[in-house]
């Protein structure tokens, strides 16, 4: 086939990321939207917009589950994604990546880069090919294998705190 059912198992997983959580399933369904809309651009070759609303969303997510880190940065700010626990983000992989997609385009060209920055800045004039939005895609499931058990701890720590903040209420 042509691999859109793990488009849509993406897509669906992360809008399932905020349940049972009111205001983070509003903010997971919404992602999830802006996701599906990336999965029919790359469905139909619309890979120069695929690709900006995945790397838009790459990092917003990692900055949710992260409390402000960032996947694309070389500085302070870099998201620690290491987790031995899940292959994905074992020390080879998460970080890895995190590098590639991160690496800084000084000047324009056309060379096809997967750098966010080279996109985002105008610098790579070539980024919009199937190839590298499937690698965006590819990006993107692995992140949320990464961010799923991050996203069910941040759904029990939200529980737990208004748990906390109701004790000794008479309301319902």
């Amino acid at each position: 086939g042509d691999g859109a059912w793990r488009l849509k198992r993406a897509c669906q997983r992360v809008e399932s990321m905020g349940a049972p959580d009111p205001e983070l399933q509003r903010i997971f369904g919404a992602r999830a939207r802006l996701l599906r809309l990336a999965m029919r651009h790359h469905l139909k070759g619309r890979y120069e917009a695929s690709i900006p609303i995945l790397q838009s969303q790459v990092e917003g997510l990692v900055m949710d589950l992260t409390n402000g880190s960032r996947f694309f940065t070389k500085g302070r700010q870099r998201a620690d994604l290491v987790d031995d626990s899940q292959l994905v983000s074992i020390r080879a992989g998460l970080t890895v990546l995190q590098a590639i997609y991160g690496q800084d385009v000084g000047e324009s060209q056309t060379a096809g880069s997967l750098s966010r920055h080279g996109v985002a800045h105008g610098r790579e004039l070539a980024y919009d090919t199937r190839v590298n939005s499937a690698k965006y895609w590819s990006l993107t499931d692995g992140l949320v294998d990464w961010a799923l058990p991050r996203a069910r701890e941040l759904v029990q720590a939200r529980r737990v705190e208004r748990q906390a903040m109701n004790v000794g209420s008479q309301g319902t």
